[in-house]
C-alpha cells in the first residue's frame, strides 16, 4: 500500500496546516516546509515527527517512511 504524503494525511483529518501546527506545537511555517520541501521531513527531529503523528491519530512510520 503506497504511503501518504504529510499533506494527504492533514487533508483527511479535514485539518489547515495551522490547525495541525497548533495541535501539534510547531509553527505553521514548520508544516509549510514539510509539505512542500523535498527531504525536509526526513530531516526532522524524531519529537517532532512524534508530535505530528498523534496529532494526525497515526504512527511515526506512517509520516515518516512515505
Amino acid at each position: 500500500m503506497p504511503k501518504k504524503t504529510l499533506r494527504q494525511l492533514r487533508r483527511e483529518k479535514d485539518f489547515t496546516q495551522e490547525k495541525l501546527a497548533s495541535i501539534a506545537g510547531v509553527t505553521t511555517r514548520t508544516i509549510s516546509n514539510y509539505e512542500t520541501i523535498p527531504g525536509s521531513l526526513k530531516s526532522a527531529k524524531y519529537e517532532t515527527v512524534s508530535k505530528l503523528a498523534k496529532a494526525l491519530g497515526v504512527t511515526v512510520d506512517d509520516i515518516f517512511l512515505h
